[in-house]
């Protein structure tokens, strides 16, 4: 999960969340600060966590980020499948 806090060290929290998603496979970020960034007057007055309409939100945007991860194709175990052309 992203995060979204009018706080000067969010972007590179983010940063480091990306990369790590992008190192494995098996994780995807939930994009929190870029879905609730158009709609911030849906946060609560700390600008930090969502109020209820704001909380729907988030919720679409955990269930976007699991859905992706259930769409997954299961990965290919290319040792136990040697007839399966590994990528280059």
């Amino acid at each position: 999960m992203s995060a979204q806090a009018p706080r000067g060290w969010i972007p590179t929290v983010n940063a480091r969340l990306a990369a790590y998603a992008q190192d494995y496979r098996q994780v995807v970020l939930a994009d929190w600060r870029s879905a609730i960034t158009p709609r911030l007057e849906l946060l609560a007055r700390d600008q930090v966590h969502p109020g209820s309409a704001g909380g729907r939100i988030y919720t679409r945007t955990v269930e976007g980020a699991l859905q992706y991860l259930v769409d997954l194709p299961d990965p290919v175990d290319y040792d136990a499948n040697p007839e399966v052309q590994r990528p280059r």
